[in-house]
């Protein structure tokens, strides 16, 4: 249901090459100026992925007092663990922070979700949770810590209180960005590059890899005979053997 470690490793690599290379970009700065050292980053073709990027979005919310936009700071994380073999995801998890203002030194946080991919041959069989799977806030990584996120902020969010896990679609930095701004088309450079045949063609390429086996496998579950009377939540889901 998750797609192949070389299939997202190439997928983020090409992502962030693709970012470097497009001038719509340079409205974002920081995650333009980011992408342009992907080749050090990581390996295309072998070990860990570990990227950390954060933009500043033009956002107007139905909370704000007034109706101008505000320039608020976004952080995203993208961690893929690989096998020992080097051959499977041990598991991967794409984190969003979105603050209230622009340095989070001094802003609260508005919303923080991770999305998370954990194998059912890796984690813990005692305690139940979806394979691929949506989480409200959760610690913060060393490099929110490095950006000057405050503990204080995250108490509100009780970030040790770890459920409900929401089962969730796949992600991928190509498809979390899209949807971050079709969010947030409030902001300008997000128009112009979602408007982008070359961003286009990428999101399409991006949704093929990780959804494709997602949605295949669900179906293909879902129609077989032998599988009929199973709960698909509990079986499919959840990985729960029978």
């Amino acid at each position: 249901m998750y797609p192949t470690l070389n299939a997202l490793r190439g997928l983020e690599w090409r992502t962030l090459k693709t970012i470097s290379e497009m001038g719509e970009f340079v409205g974002f700065y920081d995650l333009y100026n980011m992408a342009k050292g992907y080749r050090t980053l990581f390996r295309e073709d072998r070990g860990n992925v570990d990227i950390h990027v954060n933009l500043l979005l033009e956002i107007r919310l139905r909370a704000d007092k007034t109706k101008t936009l505000k320039k608020r700071r976004v952080d995203i994380g993208v961690l893929v663990i690989a096998s020992e073999d080097d051959r499977q995801i041990k598991r991967a998890s794409y984190g969003l922070i979105i603050c209230a203002k622009d340095d989070p030194k001094t802003s609260s946080i508005v919303r923080k979700v991770h999305f998370d991919y954990e194998s059912a041959g890796s984690r813990n069989t005692a305690e139940a949770k979806p394979s691929v799977h949506m989480q409200v806030c959760g610690q913060y990584s060393h490099h929110h810590i490095s950006a000057g996120y405050r503990q204080s902020v995250l108490k509100q969010w009780f970030p040790s209180f770890e459920k409900p896990r929401i089962p969730s679609m796949p992600m991928s930095l190509a498809v979390l960005l899209n949807w971050l701004m079709l969010e947030f088309q409030t902001d300008r450079t997000a128009i112009a590059i979602l408007k982008h045949p070359r961003w286009r063609a990428l999101v399409a390429e991006a949704e093929r890899t990780t959804l494709l086996p997602y949605y295949k496998a669900a179906t293909e579950f879902l129609a077989s005979a032998g599988k009929k009377g199973l709960p698909f939540t509990e079986h499919h889901l959840y990985e729960i053997p029978d």
